[in-house]
């Protein structure tokens, strides 16, 4: 995992072992900022990212 920088959809998407429209959705249902013009073609900070995934995981694990 990187600790910083800014990175698309595709490669979230790879390092989690999601689909994109997961991360998507991720997104969205978490608001993590991301830049571009909607989340599909977007790109996110690792630093954002990350202050969200402790959330995403526990609603996962929940959801199990």
């Amino acid at each position: 995992m990187p600790e910083t920088g800014l990175y698309g959809i595709d490669f979230w998407s790879h390092m989690w072992k999601r689909p994109e429209k997961t991360i998507c959705d991720w997104i969205r249902k978490y608001r993590i900022p991301y830049i571009g013009v909607e989340p599909k073609n977007s790109y996110i900070y690792v630093s954002d990212f990350l202050s969200h995934i402790g959330k995403i995981k526990e609603d996962e694990a929940e959801q199990r």
